[in-house]
């Protein structure tokens, strides 16, 4: 943990600032007008993503790990080709399901081309996120950031810097929607080549009692984890549905800025994965398990707030050369990177109700999440406008936070906020 740690935290430094250079160099070259269309269609395929990948990266970190403790390599690989197919299928269906709804109504704009052209980056994104998983399951969970965190925006950023020097101005969202579907492949063949790796892959045998269960754990996972993107994703949705694209446009770009306040609670994640999928499989105890995280939580505490700082002076300068149109997102800016702080004291809770196996119960809690945002934001976009939703958005991520934090305490006795007794232990056994 102490070497993967400043790897971890120097590769989504990295990520955060391409990711934003990704934003900034779009924002620039497409206006807010049609930067707010990429935004939402951007938005919409992040949901449709953690639908279809996101309980298999779950299933993934959990059962990829014992099984490569007992050495079982065809399990293993079994479990990596379950995980693609159903990520291919599922991609497929929802293509094809979209392909159609536009043809029967005839409704084929610019939004919803760039949508369909999102959409088709699905199975090599999901690929990706589940090879990283993989990694990530395996005790590598520094190469396991790599595609996702490093090439995909690098690519990316190289991506757009390219287009911008040769065409222009001239560009719409549709180029830029392509350029993510290039993108998009690349990194998924590369993710695949990174696990031919790592594992000695051989022909698995499925069967379909192995098949049924895990699309009855995937679904619930799914859904919690779609649930989730597609509350981080619905106030950028809601402002653009009652603000118009251009407002949706400034504040995606603030949002993404303030982002860079949670590169703590980001890098921690995968290392906070790996505890938990060694306490799983016995080789730490809970107290251990505390103590590692409960540190992991005072550091991205502190790194948060340092963030937070800087975040905001770089706004005052950031916010007005990339256009006018959105100096109105600074308050944005240092709404939701303040709120980045408190959410980073509650630890990684998501995080390890996923891992834990609390998936039923990590469901109706981004449930609730989602009801509360569904209510809240719509009023607070019409009364407070971008401000409103980022308050509103701020304190339904903490509540959150909080509650995760709370439920892994009381069932497993692994305390993950700033506030525990673990801390002060494992600083004294430093100390000695």
């Amino acid at each position: 943990m102490k070497k993967d740690l400043p790897i971890s935290l120097s590769l989504r430094f990295l990520q955060v600032v391409l990711n934003f250079s990704v934003q900034m160099i779009c924002a620039k070259i497409l206006g807010s007008s049609h930067y707010g269309t990429f935004s939402v269609a951007y938005a919409w395929m992040n949901v449709l993503l953690a639908l279809i990948a996101g309980g298999l990266c779950e299933l993934v970190a959990r059962e990829v790990g014992p099984a490569r403790t007992d050495g079982n390599n065809q399990e293993v690989c079994r479990i990596i080709a379950t995980a693609s197919i159903f990520c291919t299928l599922g991609s497929g269906v929802l293509i094809s399901l979209y392909g159609a709804w536009n043809s029967f109504h005839g409704t084929w704009s610019l939004e919803s081309l760039v949508m369909m052209v999102s959409l088709i980056a699905l199975p090599f994104l999901g690929l990706s996120t589940i090879m990283s998983a993989v990694l990530t399951a395996a005790d590598r969970p520094v190469a396991g950031q790599v595609v996702n965190t490093l090439l995909f925006p690098l690519f990316m950023c190289v991506g757009l810097t390219l287009l911008y020097y040769f065409y222009g101005s001239i560009l719409t969202s549709f180029e830029v929607a392509l350029l993510l579907l290039g993108v998009g492949v690349a990194c998924g063949l590369i993710s695949v080549l990174q696990v031919i790796q790592e594992v000695e892959i051989s022909l698995p045998r499925l069967t379909w009692r192995g098949t049924i269960g895990w699309s009855h754990s995937a679904a619930w996972l799914s859904i919690a984890s779609a649930m989730a993107v597609f509350q981080s994703n619905l106030d950028v949705i809601i402002v653009d549905y009652i603000l118009g694209s251009e407002a949706a446009g400034v504040y995606r770009l603030a949002a993404r800025l303030a982002f860079v306040g949670s590169i703590a609670s980001v890098a921690v994640q995968p290392i906070a994965t790996s505890v938990l999928v060694k306490y799983l499989s016995g080789t730490i105890d809970a107290d251990e398990a505390s103590q590692r995280i409960g540190l992991l939580a005072a550091f991205t505490s502190i790194i948060s707030l340092v963030a937070a700082v800087i975040v905001v002076i770089s706004a005052v300068y950031i916010m007005p050369y990339i256009g006018r149109d959105y100096t109105g997102g600074m308050t944005v800016v240092i709404i939701i990177a303040t709120g980045y702080i408190f959410y980073s004291l509650a630890g990684p809770g998501g995080v390890a109700m996923r891992v834990l196996s609390y998936d039923s119960l990590f469901t109706w809690i981004v449930l609730l999440m989602l009801l509360a945002s569904f209510l809240s934001y719509p009023v607070a976009a019409f009364y407070l406008g971008i401000n409103g939703v980022a308050a509103s958005t701020v304190l339904c991520a903490i509540g959150a936070g909080w509650v995760f934090s709370c439920v892994i305490s009381r069932r497993e006795r692994i305390n993950l906020s700033v506030f525990s007794r673990a801390i002060v232990k494992a600083l004294a056994r430093k100390m000695v």
